[in-house]
């Protein structure tokens, strides 16, 4: 079977991408140029760094990294995205490990040198949770990029689209602020487009330095965390040494 016969019955494609025979999936995000906004704040040797590519759709981004020498786990919901992933790695004769589950699940995949998360942040209709469980998963740098409002100020709006999967469009000093209160550090600002729709940012990891015990559910623990009673979540187990709301 030909590359492109192979190519074809993978569709449809969300990456673009340039495989080593020079045959290019034809989706219409070309990652090559994305990752070219936020490469500069990224090693150029990533030997031994251990990547995850949160919703990595069609692994345009997650094979940058690998190229890079990363060793990249990829988690996305949708199964042919997890194929066109493994498709793409195999192309290129790479080692990368890939799955289809729910992004919320993330931790229990481990911790990672670098999570990257990309075009998801909006889609999530609990977002503070998102990236309190980031706090935990990421060991040390963020790369997020997402959606937002073009508006002043610290909001968030909520546009629910069903169709699109859309939930939340924050403003730029939102997004800075929520990884603050997540409790990451040095947060910087890496592109912003012309009409203030998209953002790309990155943030390093904080002092989020405990571990999960075993049988524990970092999700209710983070939930009982930020319940404004201070009440513990059944199932949850008492925690003291979690970051603080």
């Amino acid at each position: 079977m030909t590359m492109e016969t192979q190519i074809r019955e993978l569709e449809p494609w969300y990456h673009k991408v340039t495989l080593p025979d020079g045959s290019v999936t034809p989706g219409k995000i070309d990652t090559a140029r994305k990752f070219d906004i936020f490469s500069e704040c990224l090693p150029k040797d990533l030997s031994g760094t251990s990547v995850l590519d949160l919703g990595c759709s069609s692994g345009g981004l997650s094979l940058a990294y690998a190229l890079r020498g990363a060793e990249v786990t990829g988690i996305d919901s949708k199964c042919r995205e997890v194929e066109q992933a493994r498709f793409l790695f195999d192309s290129c004769g790479l080692a990368g490990s890939f799955h289809q589950d729910d992004v919320m699940n993330a931790w229990r995949y481990g911790r990672f040198d670098i999570v990257n998360a990309c075009g998801l942040l909006y889609h999530l209709p609990y977002p503070v949770l998102f990236l309190d469980q980031l706090s935990y998963v990421c060991k040390n740098q963020l790369i997020l990029a997402t959606r937002i409002s073009p508006e002043e100020g610290e909001l968030m709006n909520l546009e629910r689209n069903a169709s699109h999967g859309n939930w939340w469009f924050p403003t730029e000093d939102c997004v800075l602020n929520l990884l603050t209160i997540a409790g990451f550090e040095g947060t910087r600002v890496i592109s912003v487009n012309g009409d203030r729709s998209n953002m790309f940012c990155t943030a390093t990891t904080g002092t989020n330095n405990w571990e999960l015990h075993d049988s524990e559910n970092l999700l209710e623990l983070l939930i009982a965390k930020r319940s404004p009673s201070g009440e513990r979540i059944v199932g949850s187990s008492e925690r003291n040494d979690l970051p603080k709301p």
